[in-house]
């Protein structure tokens, strides 16, 4: 596998309408629009919404060129779920703020993930080192937060897209069911 830089974060779709969703697609990269089809936008954006990630290696072709790959290579992924170990989470700013008063994790949280069969091992290590705030990127997955949000906090950022290699991971299971239906329907359910 190629080193990981680029990691597009993905939210809870939005609903938008008409003329809504073109300004929609044209500044969730910033502007550039990703250069997603409007074929492309209508099949993904029932399913995540991409977060702004503020810096132009997510603009212009990055995302779309990561799906296509994807899409094109289908037969070679598979959808799993793992745990991640909760000691191995970063902890969130409020957690250090708050000690006494912060309730902790209960459980080793799960995360779902569609990758290459022979990636999964980097694949798991990667995601872990995501959790744990330690591996360099462009730009922050912000996955510690969503594996253990602020008390009180809608946490939307609940998918990432890997664009170096070509996978995807979430904290949603439905999003994942909803992102392997597409992309490789036969892999939905397989662990």
């Amino acid at each position: 596998m190629e080193t990981t830089w680029l990691i597009q974060r993905l939210e809870k779709p939005r609903v938008t309408q008409g003329k809504l969703d073109h300004i929609a697609q044209a500044f969730c990269f910033g502007g550039g629009g990703g250069r997603l089809s409007k074929e492309a936008w209508a099949l993904l954006s029932p399913i995540f919404s991409f977060d702004y990630m503020g810096a132009a290696e997510f603009e212009f072709g990055a995302v779309p060129e990561a799906l296509s790959k994807m899409v094109e290579q289908r037969e070679e992924y598979e959808s799993f779920e793992f745990t991640v170990p909760r000691k191995k989470i970063a902890k969130p700013w409020w957690r250090l703020r708050d000690k006494a008063t912060s309730p902790q994790l209960e459980t080793d949280p799960a995360i779902y993930i569609f990758c290459r069969k022979g990636d999964r091992e980097e694949v798991t290590k990667r995601i872990v080192e995501c959790a744990a705030d330690t591996l360099r990127l462009k730009k922050p997955t912000m996955l510690h937060y969503t594996l253990d949000p602020e008390p009180d906090r809608n946490a939307r950022t609940v998918g990432w897209l890997e664009l170096d290699n070509g996978f995807a991971f979430f904290t949603d299971k439905t999003m994942w069911e909803n992102f392997c239906g597409l992309f490789c329907p036969e892999t939905v359910g397989v662990r």
